[in-house]
């Protein structure tokens, strides 16, 4: 196995798992996605990317394992099973738009098949990201089927997913690729290729563009920072606990994270720094002394590249 199969399949290991108490952690990722609509609040990929965003030269980013325990087989209190499922979503930052990753329920099955198609038809917009700040360019009905061998993941679309959608530009549509193949490899658990057809014959355009078949996934258009913990909209009390992981960047590890707690008006209450281990960080932040109402963690890679210090993940939360 080369150095970059290695890096890969270790990167997968985070995708699937997470270093937090499975149970809570599930319950409260159930609880987040099921106050929305399943039609609600989707925007456009251009509209969450916005306006203006710099075309910088790419950044090397090859993600690495994190020591996190598997918490697929989480236990569920009443109703289906159910799993956190790593789910990619695109954002801008100021590297440019790259995939961040949003853990959500989905069914629980020993058919590795049967969970990428959900994970697949969550990155349509019907369904999309439960944090605001991401967006999916993905219409609804683009994944029917898909099948696994052990040489590759084949993903059947829908008409929808071949012609390029209003307002989805052609940069964009090329990550999108990235985004199903992301998020296919995660649910599969192996860095396997990933074909594209449409009713059983492959496919030349996905999204309007062109698409190179088998597509492999490419680590470097994946997020420098990524927060994994709190789910966005979380309600705490006297501590909130923040798990993430970076991305090695410019060919070098990121040593420590940066990070500001904002309240509603934007004004900073906490600031530090905490340490990455194996690209990894954690922390517990004290929040009893802060006043009631809804605040912003703000988290950066320590880096002395502006363009990569400025690629941010934020989550907001409530203090109750």
């Amino acid at each position: 196995m080369s150095a970059d199969e290695d890096a890969q399949l270790r990167a997968l290991l985070s995708d699937a798992v997470a270093d937090v108490d499975p149970a809570d952690r599930l319950g409260e990722i159930r609880r987040r996605t099921s106050q929305r609509p399943r039609r609600s609040r989707r925007r456009p990929l251009l509209v969450v990317l916005g306006a203006g965003t710099a075309t910088a030269a790419v950044v090397a980013i090859t993600a690495l394992a994190t020591d996190f325990r598997d918490d697929r087989d989480a236990p569920v209190a009443s109703g289906p099973a159910e799993y956190p499922g790593a789910v990619y979503f695109v954002s801008s930052t100021t590297l440019g738009p790259r995939l961040f990753r949003e853990f959500q329920p989905l069914p629980a099955s020993d058919d590795v098949a049967v969970r990428a198609l959900d994970a697949l038809q969550q990155m349509e917009v019907d369904a999309g990201p439960v944090d605001g700040d991401y967006g999916t360019g993905w219409p609804d009905g683009s994944f029917t089927a898909v099948s696994v061998d052990d040489t590759a993941i084949t993903v059947q679309v829908g008409a929808v997913a071949l012609d390029a959608p209003a307002g989805v530009s052609p940069d964009l549509a090329t990550l999108a690729v990235q985004q199903a193949v992301h998020t296919a490899d995660a649910a599969v658990g192996r860095p396997l290729p990933v074909a594209f057809e449409r009713a059983g014959t492959p496919v030349a355009r996905l999204l309007g563009r062109p698409v190179e078949q088998p597509a492999v996934r490419n680590t470097r258009v994946e997020a420098p920072v990524n927060i994994n913990d709190p789910v966005e909209g979380l309600e705490v009390g006297a501590a909130l606990a923040v798990r993430g992981q970076v991305t090695p960047v410019a060919a070098e590890a990121v040593s420590t994270v940066a990070w500001e707690l904002q309240d509603e008006s934007g004004a900073t209450q906490l600031a530090g720094r905490t340490d990455v281990d194996a690209q990894a960080w954690q922390m517990t932040l004290d929040v009893s002394a802060l006043p009631r109402g809804r605040y912003r963690i703000v988290v950066w890679p320590n880096h002395d590249d502006p363009d990569v210090s400025g690629a941010v993940d934020t989550r907001s939360f409530v203090l109750r």
